[in-house]
């Protein structure tokens, strides 16, 4: 468990909330700030702003996808791919697949793959039983969202962390465009940039920057002064591809496949080992 302490554990499955924490602050600051980006849009941005609404409110009623997503955060040595089912139709719930070494874990399963759920606000790892200690005969690891996010993070991930969530809050950009066209996972797509700062998000940039009482999320980002995102959208108005940064972070996701995925189940109890309060204490003595 050393090598997988709080940071670490956190780094990958940050992502999840903070994508989604730019459309809870969009959500939350409701028609002024709405009225405030339409009063700043032009013409020439309306075509492109409406494309990117559409997106955003056509992938969230999907309520779920096949996602590959690549992380990069602050003070990560190389990036972490996931690859699984994201669902987000009663409630957020992920299933994936990621590389143990981008989690140091890799003394801890065999294959170099570790199976990683988020569900009813817990994470859990798959991993191979061990002989002694906390996860003797165990294979499954669960770590509460609190304990590596902080309150204000777990919040912003159970109400709105979904892969595609962030797309609902472009919306109110003030400074978008279209770059052109291009194919996309075969696929014929439009790219777009747009572009939120930090007094857009409200709430949730304080998040992201790792303010306020009990928040993690400034250790995984760094200083966040905006939101970049790019946006490849195809002909059917649904996303393609969605890169964003924030701060240091950076995450690239792609959509294989929207709706009809299956749903996420709790792993066993009695195949399950809690560890949410080694990983406070280790936050704590990393304070």
């Amino acid at each position: 468990m050393r090598a997988s302490g709080v940071w670490v554990t956190g780094a990958v499955m940050v992502v999840a909330g903070v994508t989604g924490c730019s459309a809870g602050s969009a959500v939350d600051t409701g028609k002024k700030a709405a009225g405030k980006a339409a009063n700043a849009a032009d013409r020439a941005n309306s075509a492109v702003l409406a494309a990117l609404t559409s997106a955003g409110d056509r992938s969230q009623k999907a309520g779920s996808a096949e996602v590959t997503m690549t992380t990069q955060l602050q003070g990560q040595a190389a990036p972490a791919a996931m690859s699984g089912t994201y669902s987000w139709g009663d409630g957020l719930a992920f299933d994936v697949e990621v590389d143990a070494k981008s989690l140091q874990m890799q003394q801890l399963v065999s294959d170099g793959t570790v199976t990683m759920r988020y569900v009813k606000g817990a994470y859990y790892y798959g991993v191979d039983a061990q002989p002694s200690g906390p996860l003797k005969g165990k294979h499954w690891m669960k770590i509460e969202a609190s304990a590596v996010l902080g309150e204000q993070g777990e919040a912003a991930v159970a109400n709105s962390g979904n892969p595609t969530a962030g797309l609902r809050s472009l919306r109110y950009s003030k400074n978008v465009s279209e770059v052109g066209k291009e194919t996309v996972l075969g696929r014929a797509t439009t790219h777009y940039k747009a572009v939120l700062s930090k007094d857009d998000l409200g709430q949730a940039g304080k998040v992201l920057s790792g303010e306020g009482d009990g928040n993690l999320m400034g250790q995984f980002t760094g200083g966040v002064s905006e939101l970049a995102f790019e946006v490849w959208v195809d002909g059917e108005g649904m996303p393609v591809r969605v890169n964003e940064q924030f701060g240091q972070a950076k995450v690239a996701m792609d959509f294989k496949k929207f709706g009809a995925t299956k749903s996420v189940q709790v792993p066993p109890a009695s195949d399950t080992a809690d560890m949410t309060e080694a990983i406070k204490q280790r936050g704590a003595q990393a304070g």
